[in-house]
This record gives structure tokens, sequence and C-alpha cells, in this order.
């Protein structure tokens, strides 16, 4: 099992993101000085989860306000941060207590441990790290031991300590560590040119509306208004909500025509092969990887509310200027790229084969209908939301698709003057077979996907229970209720959903499982024989697949009406995905918890993604899947003996979408793609 299919449309996205975790891993971190230490009274334990509170002393709420500060961390720099609180070291040096745990846990090259005594004293807390981290050097480790844990553990400030600590091993690390946040690189690469006396001449172009010049929620954005360039000056003079709004907006639109500019390079690697194709796959790339680069950036500014409105500042402006090069990349190709795939050659081929295409989708229809009314008859008669109306859609595309290819038809027996309007029928019936295709496949995956989990879920029900019994005999005192108790329920839910839903009774039986095995290996004081730890990995990760996987069908297939934060989350479980698939064999303890991670917010992805589709109330389902985008036609325009200059095709002020960026995606519908 692995992610690589988790977003179809792109293909090469999800790819660049699991290239670079992999990278990211091979990167060492900073050793620390390992002192001896007597006979462990309180031994060292295998960490499960990143946020550990053996001693009892956070409350209700403590401990996902430090997770969110880890990870900021995670995706500002790409450590994996581990905070532990206990009475004691049981007469070990806190290095010494930190190693054994690291060995225990099997922990990766870039990951960092904070262990805190709440007994007190002089030595009641430690930052550790087994390889170098670039740029976070041994100085700046004991100063954030000495200057910050230290003191804070002394007033007995637990989670606020823990997350200033963890703030502070964000910005002591190297910029370079991550490419998430790239601020200091370009504001040195200004300096430069200020020094050079080049001045800030780079121009941010504004996107056009997504339909209206507005946004999701249909609050009038800045791209709407008539200025068509700013300065990187005149950027930073902007309010920061202002900013905030754009680069949201920039986020969406390049996220829009990445996935177009995908959609139709796979077609023409298909016709002209990898090498003619290769110029325009190394630009989408590009595109794809600063495009992924912003998202995460922007995710670290949403977890953290309370950044200094400089830092908010110059991330928003690089987020802007990051996806305004990228954007700019795949307009600069769109000229060569019609070059290649000239639409108007052979044109009534070219419409010929995609009747072939229509009849091969519209076969498929029954099937995927078939699927999702077994799968509704087992749930009750309802189907999960975010595929009910798939074959719907589904309908409307195929005949939006045999429409348009009756549009073509009449058009290439017109004079050649009206050719445009046979590129924009093939463009406009491309769109919607692989509209259609990625609601089908989507069908497909959820009802395979559920088929795997009914099949598994009898022995993972077993499992668990046997897992319950043993907790019960070893946890005497009740140290483990609250696990034994949620694995209970889960045991009990999954025992009423295994006909019905299995899908949904495995991912929160394996999450279950999972808290109670970490449980049962910190009672027990290290990880014994512990046969069901690749079971548990690969529970997770098949459940942080289907999740993942079903918000991304659901976000390419509704892009023209989902905003920013769902698309956001989506490349987050996309990127933990991918580190967990990394992590497996080399770190299965980190690649649980990874795993899990990624399945949450997937989950979270999905339900923004939804509303965002419920808001935007969108009629024409070619227009949901973003085949058709606004279009500015032309004034008409005289040339030589006042004959009309051709227009281009649109359909509602819309255009077929085509490969290239911003400014050039509904380039046929200005007459420019012919």
């Amino acid at each position: 099992m692995t992610f690589t299919s988790c977003r179809r449309v792109p293909v090469g996205r999800l790819l660049a993101i699991v290239t670079g975790a992999v990278l990211t891993g091979m990167v060492a971190l900073l050793a620390a000085p390992l002192g001896a230490g007597t006979a462990a009274a309180q031994p060292p334990i295998r960490l499960g989860d990143q946020v550990v509170d053996a001693a009892g002393v956070l409350a209700p709420g403590d401990g996902q306000r430090i997770q969110r500060a880890i990870d900021d961390l995670d995706a500002d720099r790409g450590i994996q941060m581990w905070v532990v609180f206990v009475d004691d070291f049981g007469g070990l040096t806190p290095v010494e207590w930190i190693r054994r745990t690291v060995d225990l846990s099997d922990l990766g090259s870039r990951d960092v441990v904070l262990a805190a005594a709440t007994a007190g004293g002089p030595d009641a807390g430690r930052l550790a790290v087994t390889d170098p981290i670039d740029g976070l050097t041994d100085d700046e480790l004991r100063s954030i031991t000495e200057d910050t844990l230290l003191p804070g553990l002394s007033k007995q400030r637990w989670v606020d300590t823990a997350v200033d600590a963890v703030t502070e091993v964000d910005d002591a690390a190297d910029d370079d560590s991550r490419t998430g946040l790239i601020v200091g690189a370009v504001l040195a690469v200004l300096a430069v040119l200020i020094v050079l006396g080049i001045g800030l001449a780079l121009l941010i172009r504004r996107r056009r509306g997504r339909s209206v010049g507005a946004t999701a929620s249909g609050t009038p954005t800045p791209a709407a208004e008539s200025s068509n360039a700013l300065t990187v000056d005149e950027l930073a003079d902007e309010p920061l909500g202002v900013l905030d709004a754009w680069s949201l907006e920039v986020l969406t639109a390049t996220d829009d025509v990445v996935t177009t500019s995908a959609d139709e390079l796979d077609l023409a690697v298909e016709e002209f092969g990898v090498a003619a194709t290769a110029p325009f796959s190394r630009a989408l790339a590009d595109a794809q990887q600063t495009l992924t680069a912003s998202f995460a950036a922007r995710h670290r500014l949403d977890r953290a509310p309370d950044v200094a409105e400089a830092e908010r500042r110059g991330v928003l402006t690089q987020i802007i200027t990051s996806c305004s090069d990228a954007d700019a990349l795949l307009d600069a190709q769109a000229p060569a790229f019609d070059r290649l795939r000239d639409l108007s050659t052979d044109a009534d081929v070219r419409l010929g084969s995609l009747r072939d295409r229509v009849a091969q989708t519209t076969a498929r229809i029954a099937d995927g209908e078939r699927l999702l009314v077994d799968l509704a008859a087992r749930r009750g008669g309802t189907a999960p939301s975010f595929i009910a109306d798939n074959i719907r859609l589904t309908r409307e595309h195929m005949q939006f698709a045999e429409d348009s290819l009756v549009e073509g038809a009449d058009a290439v027996t017109e004079p050649s003057e009206a050719r445009g309007q046979a590129v924009a029928a093939l463009r406009a019936a491309e769109g919607a077979l692989c509209a259609a295709d990625t609601l089908l496949d989507a069908v497909d995956s959820v009802c395979r996907t559920s088929a795997r989990a009914g099949t598994g879920l009898p022995g993972l029900i077993a499992a668990v229970r046997a897992e319950v019994a043993a907790a019960r005999r070893e946890s005497a005192d009740g140290v483990l209720d609250a696990e034994i108790d949620a694995a209970q329920k889960a045991l009990d839910v999954a025992d009423t959903l295994r006909d019905t839903d299995p899908l949904l009774a495995f991912g929160d039986l394996a999450d279950a499982d999972a808290d109670l095995a970490a449980a049962l290996d910190r009672l027990r004081g290290a990880p014994a024989d512990h046969p069901r730890s690749a079971e548990l990995v690969r529970n997770a990760l098949e459940t942080a697949e289907a999740r993942t996987q079903a918000a991304a069908d659901f976000v390419v297939a509704r892009r023209g009406a989902i905003g920013a934060r769902a698309r956001i989350l989506l490349s987050r479980a996309q990127q933990l995905g991918g580190g967990a698939v990394a992590a497996a064999e080399s770190a299965p303890d980190r690649a649980l918890v990874t795993a899990r991670r990624a399945s949450r917010v997937a989950a979270e992805a999905l339900a923004a993604a939804e509303a965002d589709v419920a808001a935007a109330g969108i009629d024409s389902a070619a227009v949901l899947a973003g085949i058709l985008v606004d279009s500015i036609v032309r004034d008409e325009v005289t040339v030589g003996a006042a004959r009309p200059a051709p227009r281009g095709f649109t359909a509602g002020g819309r255009s077929p979408a085509s490969f290239g960026g911003s400014s050039t995606v509904g380039r046929i519908g200005t007459g420019e793609r012919v």
C-alpha cells in the first residue's frame, strides 16, 4: 500500500511530496554529549505519541496546544519533536534517559526530544538530538535549555514552557533545513538587488477572480480590482488583511492551473511521448514544488495565529510572489505547448477519438451506479456524502462532452476562421471526460477500500479484543482505564457497523488500537517483542490513504467551488502521508504517528471541501469541475478590410481550460488558441 494514488490529478504532485519527504529524512541531526547513569527506577519509554504525559501534569487540551507547536515545527523545518513529561529520570541523567528512550523508540534522523522531570531539580529538563540538524547548534540547544526550559519547569509552567521550547527550536533551525518558509532567502536576494541599485522591479500579477472576482465566501477579492500588477515594494505596503486574502486567492488560483495543466499534459505525453513534452513536465514539476512549499507556509501561519506581524507579512508576501512565479512559469510555456499540441490539426480525427472515449466512459456509468446503490443499501439507504452525487455529475459531464463534440463537428465544416470553435469543443470534451473519469474512479476507490476494510475488520476486532484483555490484566490500578474504555467503545461500534460501514469502523478501531498499544508499551516500560507493530502501521497507512484519497478526489472533481483552506489541509495530509510511507520500514513508530495525523488532517480537508461546495451553490457541472474558467473576451477590432477579428469560444463568458498559468488558461476564450 502506498500513497502514490492519493491524488490522481495531478499525478506528479504527490510524487514530488513523497520524494521531498524522503530527501528531508536523509538530512543529519546534531549530537548531544551522552553521559553515564545508574539503573533506572523509572525506565525510559518507547514513544508512540509526540506528546507524552507520564507524570499526569497536563490538563485537557494542553496536549493539543503542544501538538500544534510541534506540527508547526514539522511544517516549517521538517523536524519531528517529541515532548515527554515524567516524574523523574529514575537516577539517570536526562541525556542518558533520552538516549535510552530514543533507542527504544527507533526515532529518525531529524528528531528532537524534550524530556522534563516534574519532580524538579537543577537537571529537570533537557533537549537532545542524536545527529546534526542544519543550523541547530550545541550552543543553541544549551541556550534554549538554560534560558527557557529549566526556568519554566521550575515555575511548573508545563505547557507554556514546552510550547516556547518548540518555538525556539523552530527559530534556531537553519532556514536551509526546510523549504516551507524561505522568506529569509528572499529578503537576502532583495537586499542584494538594493545594494546593486537594481531596485525592486519584480512584478506580481494579480489574478482574476475565480468566477466574479470573489472569494469562496462571496467577498470581493483584491484581484477583482482594475490594477494588473504590483511591485514588491507596493505589495509590502498593503494592509495585512489584504495580503492575507491575496495569499489565499493565489494559492487557489495556482492550484487550479497546476491541476488543469497536469490534465492536459497527461494527454500530450500520451500523444507525443516523454521526450517531446519534457520542457512542459519540468515547468509543471517546478510549479508543483513551489505550490507545495507555499501551502506548507500558509498551513504554518494558520496554526500560529499569534505570530508577529512582521513575520506574518513576510510569509504572506512570499506566498504571493512564489505562486506568481509558478504561475508565470506555466504561462511562459503555453505558446510552445500550443505549437506541439495543435488541436486544429486533424480536428476531425481527434473528434472521432473522443467519441470513442465518450462511449467507453459512458459504459462505466452503469457499473458505477450499481456499486453506489449497493454501498448505499448496506449503509441503510444513504451513500457517503462525498460520493453521493458522483453518478449524477458524471452524466452531466457526459452530456456536456457529447454536446461539445456535436459543436466541434459542425465547426470543422466551417471556414478556417471558425477553427477556434473546434479547438474549444475538443478541450471542453477532454475536460468533461477527465472529470467524469475522476468521479467514477472515486466511486470505485471507496467501494474497493470498503470491501478491503470489511475483509480485514474481523481480524482487527479479534486482535483488539485480545489487547483489551491483556490491558485489563496488566492495569490493576486502573492506569489504562481511559484507553481500555476507548478501545471497548470502538469495538462496540465496529460490531455494529461491520456490515454497514466497515471502512468507518476499521479506521476508528485502528486508531483506538494504536492508542491502547502505545499505552501498554508505556506501562510495560519498554517495547516488548511487538508482533503487531507492522500491523498497526499498515492499518494506519491504509486508513490514511483511504481518507486522503477521498478528499483528493472530491477536491479535484469540484475544484471550481473549493476554497483555499481545504486545499491547504489536503496538501498537508498528502505531505504527512508521504512521510509516513517513507518511514514505514526504518521508523515504524514515527510512521504510525504520522499516518494517524494524515488521517485526521485529511478528514478536516474533506469536511472543509464539502462545506465549500454546499455554500457555492454552483449549478453547472462544467464550472464546478473547473472545465470552464473565466475568460476576458477582447473587444472586437477590425483588421485589413474591416473584417471582424475572430473571437474566441466562450460559454456564458467562460472558456474551456488549457495548459498554462492564470493569464493563459482561458486563452481559447480570447481567440489565442486556434
